[in-house]
């Protein structure tokens, strides 16, 4: 199991555990992230702590995800719960627990709670999505997809040679 900090990110793999600690951050720390190194991508990931009763869920994004700056205030332990989802069930699968070092506030400081919620990353995800799929649509309608534009090489003839070679005597002059 690997449990590391550099800078503001801790990298973590369970390597079969299904609870682990990280290493320790301090309180009032912003933009602490967290890069799984075996959580897929699209695992949601629970926060809390025992303070409050709020979750923050987040989705593992490119292997990352970020930490709430608000539990990271508060200066207690935080605890994540990684949840993998399907169509058919949601199960928790590994535990993540934080130790955060309090300490004396550092000036002022605001939390600043404008991270998109769980529900609204999802929505983001699918309405990306969409607009993915209405560009490819658009692209096929537009007949990009149909090959009538692409230029044949002589590597692609000497490949589709090879391929028929066994086949009996097919050759190809022009095409």
């Amino acid at each position: 199991m690997i449990a590391i900090k550099e800078k503001n990110v801790i990298t973590i793999e369970f390597e079969g555990h299904d609870t682990l600690e990280s290493p320790m951050l301090y309180q009032y720390d912003k933009g602490q992230k967290i890069k799984f190194l075996d959580v897929p991508d699209g695992a949601e990931v629970q926060f809390s702590n025992w303070a409050t009763e709020m979750t923050k869920n987040k989705i593992v994004v490119n292997g990352q995800v970020e930490i709430p700056d608000f539990f990271v205030q508060q200066g207690n332990e935080i605890v994540l719960y990684i949840q993998y989802i399907d169509s058919n069930s949601e199960t928790t699968m590994k535990k993540l627990i934080i130790p955060v070092e309090p300490r004396a506030r550092p000036g002022e400081v605001v939390s600043t709670d404008d991270e998109p919620s769980f529900r609204q990353q999802i929505e983001n995800i699918m309405e990306e999505t969409k607009e993915i799929a209405k560009s490819v649509r658009e692209d096929a309608e537009n007949g990009k997809f149909n090959g009538s534009n692409y230029v044949l090489t002589e590597q692609d003839k000497e490949d589709i040679a090879k391929k028929i070679e066994g086949s009996g005597s097919v050759y190809i002059t022009e095409i």
